[in-house]
């Protein structure tokens, strides 16, 4: 129980730090303070961008684009600097505004292997072939793109 416990808190970590990392990548490169060549800001641009809506899904059984955005908001302190997981901890659990990461624990935390009929919430296994699958993909293309620049 504790290893699966640590496993889930560390995925939404690991989401909702990517998030993060993702929106401040994106601001630098829309920005004009990157150096890298107008093409390859706009392909990683575009690569980032399909994460998100892979995340997402088609269907919206992911993480909305909306509440990713909240995410990334809620996941960068006041001095522009990502949170600590211990920070991450404390955060939504402890502080005002917590109801940010609720899209993040739907998109983990499941109740049981089925889809509920009841609520039309997709849980976890209903994303595996899907939602899972198209942001490993995408993350894939976006490190492949990152290794060659």
């Amino acid at each position: 129980m504790c290893y699966e416990l640590t496993l889930a808190t560390s995925a939404l970590y690991w989401t909702a730090r990517y998030l993060a990392y993702a929106r401040l990548v994106h601001l630098h490169l829309s920005g004009g303070g990157s150096r890298l060549d107008p093409d390859d800001r706009e392909g990683l641009d575009h690569l980032i961008a399909k994460v998100g809506a892979a995340l997402q899904g088609p269907g919206g059984a992911g993480i909305f684009s909306e509440q990713q955005e909240s995410i990334t908001e809620m996941m960068v302190d006041s001095d522009g600097k990502v949170l600590s997981h211990y920070d991450f901890r404390r955060r939504p659990l402890e502080l005002p505004g917590w109801e940010q990461f609720t899209a993040l624990f739907y998109f983990f935390i499941s109740e049981d292997d089925e889809p509920d009929k009841k609520d039309g919430r997709a849980r976890f296994v209903a994303k595996l072939d899907y939602e899972v699958d198209a942001t490993i993909e995408a993350l894939s293309r976006l490190e492949t793109r990152l290794t060659k620049i």
